[in-house]
């Protein structure tokens, strides 16, 4: 069992680890370079460009996926960092996965302005994306999730998970969106499910493919975070049996 699947196969279906100043300096320039050409004015520094960024008409720009996903040489500038190749060297089938189809690995980074909940995603398990059709995985193999905050309101996390939910099934709609169809899912009823992921700025959150977990808003303070998917051959662990969650889960 690699250090991926070790820290998701767990009652809770998560971890926090530690990710390497090395590591998230890498991300802050990776980021700061897609956002410099937006910004109303040069030589600023990283908080204050994002601060540009979110107050000006430029945001509008970065709220597209394809405008946030990492360019190839970024990734592979990423990847090579030695806590990624750590994770990588563990197991020859470990790569990033590719779901939105651009030619090279996912990464990606999304900005939240404070008090803006339509910067954020709803409650969702990934999974429910992939078996929609986003993407594709080689058979026998599995993804994890990691989650990691840049900047976040230490008192609102900007992420939200539901500690043992990869163990439950839960049903949900679809709609079709921009070419795609998307799961669609009430967050009321599992809210009591939740719980504000207890990860702070230096640290990553790594999630089972089934777990819930939504982005969430502070009132006062922007949030940047970056995720991916990891895929590996799923040959040295069982998923989790999925239980149909009770009544008393959904009220």
């Amino acid at each position: 069992m690699n250090s991926l699947t070790r820290w998701v196969d767990t009652n809770d279906g998560y971890s926090i680890v530690d990710v390497p100043a090395s590591l998230l300096a890498v991300t802050e320039a990776i980021i700061g370079d897609s956002l410099r050409p937006l910004a109303s004015q040069t030589g600023l520094g990283f908080d204050a460009l994002l601060g540009d960024i979110i107050h000006g008409p430029s945001f509008d720009a970065v709220r597209s996926k394809h405008f946030r996903m990492f360019r190839s040489e970024a990734v592979k500038a990423w990847l090579d960092d030695p806590f990624c190749r750590s994770l990588t060297d563990q197991d020859s089938s470990i790569y990033v996965s590719d779901e939105e189809n651009i030619g090279h690995p996912n990464i990606y980074w999304r900005l939240v302005r404070p008090g803006s909940a339509t910067d954020v995603g709803p409650v969702h398990a990934d999974h429910w994306f992939w078996d929609l059709g986003h993407g594709s995985i080689p058979p026998d193999h599995r993804r994890v999730k990691m989650w990691i905050p840049l900047r976040q309101d230490p008192d609102h996390v900007g992420l939200s998970i539901g500690p043992g939910t990869h163990r439950m099934h839960f049903d949900y709609g679809k709609v079709f969106k921009d070419g795609k169809y998307k799961p669609v899912f009430e967050r009321g009823p599992v809210d009591h499910l939740l719980i504000p992921a207890p990860v702070k700025v230096g640290q990553a959150v790594v999630f089972h493919d089934r777990l819930l977990h939504g982005g969430e808003v502070s009132p006062s303070q922007l949030r940047l975070s970056m995720e991916l998917t990891w895929v590996m051959r799923d040959d040295e662990s069982e998923a989790p049996t999925a239980t149909a969650a009770t009544a008393a889960d959904r009220t």
